[in-house]
């Protein structure tokens, strides 16, 4: 689900490096609020009530293997590696610090392609990652919850 459009990227990269194919277009999207509700119905309803099954949540979110949902993998991995909340809130706040940094000095300017993107207001063009918070601090990740 989420890391989809990055594996098609690293399979395309991978195709390159192997030799496999000369020229690669990958990437990826997810549409998770697009995600039906469903129902069992493959004998049909013979009668009574049938229930909705959340398919982002049920075959997206929840792990197969472990049966969990992913929202937890990170308490998870923490406690296996006793990883304190402290050490999470810094490694995180370095990462966000050497995005910043990385974009400001232009590194991915090359690896993404600017789109316009319709709005009220008229087109608004898309050039760089909007996830990274500039300024990030440590005080603001001690605030968030766990």
């Amino acid at each position: 689900l989420c890391g989809l459009g990055l594996r098609a990227v690293a399979l395309g990269m991978q195709a390159l490096k192997l030799n496999d194919a000369d020229v690669v277009v990958a990437g990826g999207q997810e549409c998770m609020s697009k995600a039906p509700h469903t129902m069992h119905m493959r004998n049909g309803i013979k009668f009574g009530d049938v229930s909705l099954s959340d398919s982002m949540l049920n075959d997206g979110l929840i792990d197969a293997f472990n049966n969990y949902h992913m929202g937890i993998t990170a308490e998870n991995v923490a406690k296996q590696w006793n990883l304190s909340r402290e050490e999470q809130d810094q490694f995180a706040l370095q990462s966000q610090l050497k995005c910043e940094a990385a974009q400001k000095a232009g590194h991915f300017d090359t690896e993404i392609l600017p789109v316009n993107v319709p709005s009220r207001k008229g087109p608004i063009t898309v050039s760089k990652d909007e996830f990274p918070r500039a300024g990030s601090t440590a005080e603001a990740f001690q605030k968030l919850r766990p």
